[in-house]
């Protein structure tokens, strides 16, 4: 019994299934090179190394939400919300390419959202 109360405990505490926010008061900018990007699943994910060889996890968003994407070994500077080694991306800069492309107005908000979804009106489409 207290094995089993031990290991759920354990499982809970894993950080896997953590949902992250876009968090205001964490707001930072990090530069470096990119390491990867995984444009295979939602959110569009990308790898990038620091000065300081610091590995962060950088979680941009969905592909219909952004024009282009950096490429790996571009010099990007991202503006966004850091949790620990994950940032999540609200500007992003990249210096090799000369671009820069805005994910989230000044309140956090994606700026995708809404895009090419309907407002829901219950059911059968009636208020």
């Amino acid at each position: 019994m207290i094995l089993s109360l031990l290991l759920t405990f354990t499982l809970f505490a894993q950080p896997g299934g953590q949902r992250l926010y876009y968090n205001l008061k964490s707001l930072k900018t990090v530069g470096g090179v990119v390491d990867a990007v995984h444009d295979t699943a939602w959110p569009i994910r990308m790898d990038i190394v620091t000065e300081k060889k610091d590995t962060f996890e950088v979680l941009l968003g969905p592909r219909f939400g952004m024009p282009w994407l950096p490429r790996t070994g571009d010099t990007v500077e991202i503006y966004g919300s850091i949790h620990n080694n994950i940032i999540i991306a609200g500007k992003i800069n990249d210096k090799t390419l000369k671009k820069k492309l805005t994910l989230r107005d000044p309140n956090g908000f994606p700026v995708w959202r809404g895009h090419g979804f309907k407002q829901r009106r219950g059911r059968h489409g009636r208020r």
